[in-house]
């Protein structure tokens, strides 16, 4: 037996529906559409046929006539409440029921969805239900109908901006600033299928500018990408600066919010300059826009960090931060990432790989910078001796790669190991091939290489594609290397004439960068208490205690030959000034130098080596 239930109507390309549901014999229920378009029945059999036939073959809109997605986002600000008001336009599903993925977790950040509130359906005879614990809503509407879902997006943390929250969702008083994994919900669709996704602005107050992934200054934005692209990209809007820099006829943009300690015209002459040496490593210039932004945050002076995003890079970089050059490394090594990373692509689980992927495009970054002028010979020897001082002194240095597969997102500490053990290991194979086949070929065509094959055939990083690809060059491979340096952990060991015939390598005693205290800045308004001092450190020696409040300081990061100065007031209210050299205890670790005499003989045999 039938019964038949006719709801309210609803419309849709001009065509007129009802949904009828049909509860058939043992409770089961089919839903349908009744098209007025198809005729007027004059049975009920030949009534139901027709609802059939038009739920059957749904009418189709024509092609291009809408975009998949359509995201509005308006913003809501004022001096205490900022939030993003988002709205999500799509087609849903033929049954009725489509699943909507909610963000939770990207990079080291596990917990967006504390920021999505207010999840709600607009459009009519549609309603939401949570799926508690799956990071997903389940919105029911008509079949195959117009859908209108909205949520307000918040930023759920109150804290200094430093690394934990570099990917959060940024609200400040007149900038906002976030990644698309932190805020795009979406239908649980394909996320590499290209799609059109329009996305307009509204509500932006009259000073405010607009920069992301996609474009600048554009409040109405249609794109075709995937949904991964859409979320792999940076947003930003506010009182912000946007320049635009011209690279080999390419327009590059640059997006800065807040003041700095350094001219900003200077920072967008050295995107510029940097963007143009790597693209020249990779012979590519193919790209119509790219966007670089950075935002200060709240870390010590030279707290630096950033990620390469689709066409885009965002940096986070203090505000204490003075000199420029502390910038030339992570600008480089982000925009290497386009090709190694994206369009090269990697195995899964990449942290196995990381090794590849982070401590390689950190060989090349300081190459390109050494090769292009950025820095000279002298300073490319400073940074390699760094890394072995980093490597060394780390008590992490021989974990497993297995280890850094399950920790490398728990622990600051194990993260750095890829870095530096790949840096080494693509310095060890460098000077490898440059002596097997006397300097004909290098590690470059070793990259080369794998930029064709992934392009051409899909190869992946893998040790055994990078083992496959050297061989040409080392006939025997690198596996044992991998094996012993990368698998098993053991330390990298260099031999003297690794950085070319005028630098040689020497055992020494080094005394690592050692403040000797916790440095953590307090909330705004908080006083700075001191915490965390090493009873057996440099700043316990000259004086410092935890419980003192920290009231001035001049501290140069890194640099052990500087003094450390701090004033700082007892409990009793004195104040009192603390001076000490940032020492650590010293260890045995390898350092090349260059033989100055040498060089100034001939300079151009030394940076031949170099690729110069």
């Amino acid at each position: 037996m039938l019964s038949t239930a006719v709801l309210k109507p609803h419309s849709r390309n001009r065509l007129v529906f009802d949904y009828v549901t049909i509860v058939m014999e043992k409770g089961a229920i089919i839903t349908f559409m009744h098209c007025f378009a198809c005729g007027r029945p004059r049975t009920f059999v030949s009534q139901l046929l027709l609802g059939l036939a038009c739920f059957i073959l749904p009418s189709v809109a024509p092609a291009g006539s809408a975009p998949d997605l359509v995201y509005t986002i308006s913003t809501d600000w004022d001096t205490e409440n900022r939030q993003l008001i988002v709205s999500l336009e799509f087609i849903g599903e033929d049954d009725g029921t489509t699943s909507i993925r909610i963000p939770h977790a990207w990079a080291w950040q596990d917990s967006y969805e504390r920021g999505i509130k207010n999840f709600r359906a607009l459009s009519d005879w549609t309603s939401v239900t949570e799926k508690r614990g799956e990071h997903e809503y389940v919105v029911h509407h008509p079949p195959a109908a117009e859908v209108a879902i909205q949520y307000v997006v918040v930023q759920y943390w109150d804290e200094p901006i430093t690394r934990d929250v570099y990917y959060r969702p940024i609200l400040g008083s007149d900038f906002f600033h976030f990644i698309g994994h932190g805020l795009f919900v979406y239908p649980d669709w394909d996320l590499e299928k290209t799609r059109e996704i329009r996305v307009t602005w509204n509500n932006l107050p009259a000073t405010w500018n607009l920069a992301n992934s996609f474009g600048v200054g554009d409040t109405d934005q249609t794109v075709q990408c995937s949904l991964d692209e859409l979320c792999h990209a940076v947003y930003m809007g506010g009182n912000i600066r946007v320049h635009q820099i011209d690279v080999m006829g390419r327009p590059v943009f640059t997006s800065i919010i807040g003041d700095w300690q350094f001219q900003v015209d200077d920072f967008d002459t050295l995107v510029g300059k940097t963007v143009r040496a790597v693209r020249e490593y990779w012979n590519d210039f193919e790209f119509p826009f790219f966007l670089v932004t950075m935002i200060p945050t709240d870390q010590p002076c030279c707290s630096k960090g950033g990620t390469g995003l689709s066409d885009s890079y965002g940096l986070f970089v203090s505000a204490e931060t003075e000199d420029l050059d502390d910038l030339k490394f992570l600008l480089a090594h982000e925009l290497f990432h386009t090709w190694n990373g994206r369009k090269i692509q990697r195995q899964h689980p990449e942290e196995l790989v990381y090794w590849f992927a982070e401590g390689f495009t950190d060989y090349f970054t300081l190459l390109i910078l050494l090769r292009s002028g950025l820095i000279t010979l002298q300073e490319y020897i400073e940074d390699v001796n760094r890394t072995l001082v980093n490597l060394h002194e780390s008590p992490a240095r021989n974990i497993t790669n297995q280890e850094i597969l399950e920790r490398t997102h728990k622990d600051q500490i194990v993260e750095r190991i890829p870095y530096l053990r790949g840096d080494l290991v693509a310095l060890r194979w460098d000077a490898a091939i440059k002596r097997v086949t006397g300097g004909t070929f290098s590690l470059d065509n070793l990259m080369k290489d794998l930029l064709n094959a992934a392009i051409n055939s899909g190869t992946l990083v893998s040790s055994q594609s990078i083992d496959s690809l050297i061989r040409p060059y080392l006939r025997d491979g690198v596996v044992d290397d991998i094996q012993s340096f990368i698998d098993s952990g053991k330390t990298v060991v260099l031999s003297d004439s690794d950085l070319g015939p005028c630098v040689s390598l020497d055992t020494v005693e080094i005394s690592p960068f050692d403040l000797g205290f916790c440095y953590s800045k307090p909330k705004e308004g908080d006083p700075w208490m001191i915490s965390g001092v090493d009873p057996e450190g440099p700043a316990f020696a000259a004086g410092l205690r935890d419980g003192q409040t920290l009231e001035g300081r001049s501290i140069h990061w890194n640099q052990t030959e500087k003094p450390v100065v701090l004033q700082v007031r007892n409990k009793n209210g004195e104040l009192k000034e603390i001076k000490y050299y940032p020492k650590g205890k010293p260890f045995p670790v390898p350092q090349f130098r260059l033989d100055l005499n040498e060089y100034k003989t001939d300079s151009s045999a030394c940076l031949k080596w170099f690729g110069l």
